[in-house]
């Protein structure tokens, strides 16, 4: 075999495993609705965590635009939980405060994978405990989908329904 052949081939198999590896390796990762998929399916930030990296693979067929946000679920008083990110309505326990995601937006190709960051600020003053938070991936709508809401048939009325596929993973930050 020839250096160039060899060279190329060892160059396949690095791109294939760290294709590979960037979803199977760090973690198990769980395929949501419309070929969202994240790895890992949780983070645990012990007290010398500082950072940890999300991958947002796009299983689907068409490219997809992700809104990446940090929240926490929360009751609405009828027994269901739902994801928010208003401060009024996080507990005290919440880690939402102390993180930050970048970028807070990717776009992903049908097969690719984009990496999010997940940087967590810890106050001078934070107490000993454990505080969690939710890292939400939720579609944005395309702009297919858009034009198509817009077409007002002859009888005046329209209706367009857009589905809009999120999911989202445990934080969960541990501080002595």
């Amino acid at each position: 075999m020839t250096a160039f052949r060899f060279r190329r081939l060892t160059t396949a198999l690095a791109l294939v495993t760290l294709g590979l590896g960037s979803m199977v390796g760090h973690a198990q990762a769980q395929t949501f609705g419309g070929g969202l998929q994240l790895a890992p399916t949780g983070i645990t930030m012990g007290p010398q965590t500082r950072g940890a990296e999300v991958y947002v693979r796009n299983m689907g067929t068409e490219t997809v635009t992700y809104r990446i946000e940090i929240g926490a679920s929360v009751s609405n008083g009828n027994g269901q939980t739902q994801f928010s990110t208003d401060p009024g309505t996080l507990l005290g326990n919440s880690a939402a405060p102390m993180i930050v995601v970048s970028p807070r937006q990717v776009t992903v190709g049908p097969g690719e994978v984009q990496t999010v960051r997940v940087a967590l600020r810890r106050p001078s003053d934070l107490a000993a405990g454990t505080y969690t938070a939710r890292l939400r991936a939720q579609a944005l709508p395309s702009e297919s989908a858009l034009r198509a809401g817009q077409v007002i048939p002859a009888s005046g009325v329209a209706l367009g329904l857009s589905v809009i596929y999120g999911a989202s993973i445990p934080i969960r930050v541990s501080h002595e």
